[in-house]
C-alpha cells in the first residue's frame, strides 16, 4: 500500500516532533534549517499553527514552542491508553532480564 502524505500536514507535524524533548524556543531560522526547508515555508506553517494555538511565540524574543492546544490534546490520549495492549512489546526484554 502506497502512502499518500499531505506535504504540509507531514512538514507541521514535523515541526511539532522538533519540539519533543526540547525545553527551549526555537528560532525560525533554527526550525528551517532543522527540517531543511524555507523561512518563508517554515514562517507560514507556524503562523498557521500558531492562530490554532498549536504553537506560540514568545513576543519578547520572537522565538516559537509548543501552544497550550497540544497540552489540552495529550491527556485525552493518555486516558484512552489501554496499558494491556501496549505493554506486550516491552514484555520480553524485562521478563529475560
Amino acid at each position: 500500500m502506497t502512502q499518500q502524505l499531505l506535504q504540509s500536514v507531514d512538514n507541521a507535524l514535523r515541526i511539532i516532533e522538533l519540539f519533543e524533548g526540547s525545553v527551549r524556543d526555537l528560532s525560525l531560522t533554527e526550525i528551517s534549517r532543522n527540517l531543511a526547508l524555507g523561512q518563508s515555508t517554515v514562517y507560514r506553517l507556524l503562523s498557521t499553527m500558531e492562530t490554532r494555538e498549536f504553537m506560540e511565540q514568545n513576543p519578547e524574543t520572537g522565538r516559537y514552542r509548543l501552544g497550550v492546544r497540544l497540552m489540552h490534546i495529550g491527556p485525552h490520549r493518555l486516558r484512552n491508553v489501554n496499558v494491556i495492549h501496549q505493554t506486550p512489546p516491552f514484555l520480553p526484554p524485562l521478563s529475560s532480564a
